[in-house]
């Protein structure tokens, strides 16, 4: 029987994040129908609550947005959620409501000074915060196309984190 010298770590609160776009757009007569999701990286269960455009319908069970505006022009809606422990977390979606005739071109974002860590240590709370720039200043969305079991990344900031394993 051999003696257990490791030392008890406290558990880690994670804030919530969210999922889902920071930036949608519509023509007049048509609606925008999203998601947009509170995670908890603990588990905790969350409290949302939101602040939409009159006229429009968030359902908190499915996270889906549906909004069918009557004029042209931009407003946002606003999403808070609190798992009780650590500080909520706030996300924004800007809607955009175009007439039928406008057409621009569209320029891909970029990423400025990428390079993240690509050594963890296991039990120690890995993060890195991504930058990234849109030459037509849109609004950008965060996402990990491939990424180790258990990683996050903030969808409206780039934010990852994650606790390896050994």
């Amino acid at each position: 029987s051999g003696n257990d010298n490791s030392e008890y770590l406290p558990p880690i609160y994670l804030p919530p994040y969210f999922i889902g776009p920071t930036y949608a757009s519509t023509t007049l007569g048509n609606s925008f129908d999203f998601v947009v999701k509170a995670e908890d990286p603990n588990n905790d269960p969350l409290t949302v609550t939101s602040t939409i455009p009159e006229g429009a319908n968030y359902d908190l069970l499915t996270g889906r947005f549906t909004w069918t505006p009557i004029q042209i022009g931009t407003s946002t809606a606003y999403f808070i959620a609190s798992d009780g422990i650590t500080s909520s977390t706030d996300f924004s979606v800007l809607l955009e409501v175009l007439d039928n005739t406008t057409t621009t071109v569209n320029l891909p974002p970029h990423f400025v000074d990428f390079n993240p860590p690509t050594i963890a240590t296991a039990t120690l709370l890995y993060s890195y915060d991504v930058a990234a720039e849109d030459p037509d200043n849109d609004p950008l969305v965060f996402s990990l196309e491939e990424s180790p079991v258990g990683m996050t990344i903030a969808s409206s900031t780039g934010f990852i984190q994650w606790m390896p394993t050994s």
